[in-house]
């Protein structure tokens, strides 16, 4: 896979309805700027920093998830997502150059895990201004790697002891969609269940 969405990328493509971004690092300043067709994203675990401006203008989008490797939230990431009411965050504050949520809904909530730095953000930084929810984020799915092979899924999920999912998960593919499956129903705050 790709490391990098270029900048960009899907500017204007008003059609795309959603995107899986696995195995990417890093997504361009305006990536998917206008594209209003947007209605949800799933960022995967290795993704590092979201450039400015990356998800102007998606109206479509009302909740997103980032991941705990996510470090760069660059100024206006998410500006003008009229309808984004919800941003959860999986790990640390990430810095960020400006508010990157700028002229979002006004019922923005962001919710933000305990004890990883936030309490300090949210006093000093671009957060002060949101409503803050501490969650507690479930990462018992863990994270394998970039494209996983079937027999290290099998290891890890036996690993777990999770008797539910030793039996749902029986290769790559089908982990990697149940980990994206549970950590979109983690972000609305619905416990997944098989």
């Amino acid at each position: 896979g790709t490391e990098f969405i270029r900048n960009w990328a899907f500017s204007n493509y008003d059609k795309l309805q959603s995107a899986i971004i696995t195995s990417v690092k890093n997504v361009g300043p305006l990536a998917f700027e206008y594209c209003s067709g947007l209605k949800w994203i799933v960022l995967d675990e290795g993704l590092e920093s979201i450039g400015s401006q990356a998800f102007r203008d998606c109206i479509g989008l009302s909740e997103v998830t980032l991941p705990k490797t996510l470090d760069t939230l660059e100024s206006g990431a998410f500006v003008n997502c009229v309808n984004l009411r919800s941003v959860t965050f999986e790990g640390a504050p990430p810095t960020n150059s400006g508010d990157p949520c700028y002229n979002c809904h006004p019922d923005l909530v962001v919710h933000v895990p305990r004890n990883m730095g936030w309490e300090t953000a949210v006093e000093e930084g671009y957060w002060k201004g949101y409503p803050i929810q501490y969650v507690e984020i479930d990462n018992s799915i863990p994270y394998i790697g970039e494209n996983p092979t079937t027999e290290e899924v099998k290891a890890a999920v036996a690993d777990s002891g999770d008797s539910k999912l030793i039996e749902q998960v029986v290769d790559a593919e089908s982990y990697n969609a149940y980990r994206s499956w549970s950590r979109k129903l983690n972000a609305q705050g619905i416990a997944p269940s098989l």
